[in-house]
């Protein structure tokens, strides 16, 4: 993916990010972009090759209820599959552990706390 001459790296760091991005991954369940901004990001290719989006329309309210439903939803799935590899750690040995918790200061907010301990 880089040259030989490894100089052209920060000219690829945008497209290796971005496919990070867009990645499922396994201790949360979600993408990156799903988690930020609520919905998965088009690619270029998405847009060349014809890929569909939801192309509903609906006043904001609505859609923000129904964003803030799925983020908490998604908050909940990844607190959990984040206890869960927690746990797997913890029984295999690993040199990390990790303490998860909910950190909350308001009703509407959300955030998860995990810190690493060798």
């Amino acid at each position: 993916m880089v040259a030989d001459h490894q100089r052209d790296w920060d000219v690829r760091l945008p497209f290796a990010l971005a496919a990070y991005r867009a990645t499922r991954h396994s201790s949360t369940g979600y993408t990156p972009n799903f988690l930020v901004f609520g919905r998965e990001v088009r690619s270029p290719a998405d847009i060349v090759y014809g890929v569909e989006r939801d192309t509903s329309t609906q006043g904001y309210d609505p859609f923000v209820d129904d964003l803030r439903d799925q983020m908490k939803a998604a908050y909940d799935q990844v607190l959990e599959h984040t206890r869960q590899n927690a746990r797997y750690n913890k029984k295999s040995g690993t040199t990390t552990s990790k303490f998860v918790r909910k950190t909350s200061s308001q009703d509407n907010e959300y955030g998860i706390s995990i810190s690493a301990r060798r």
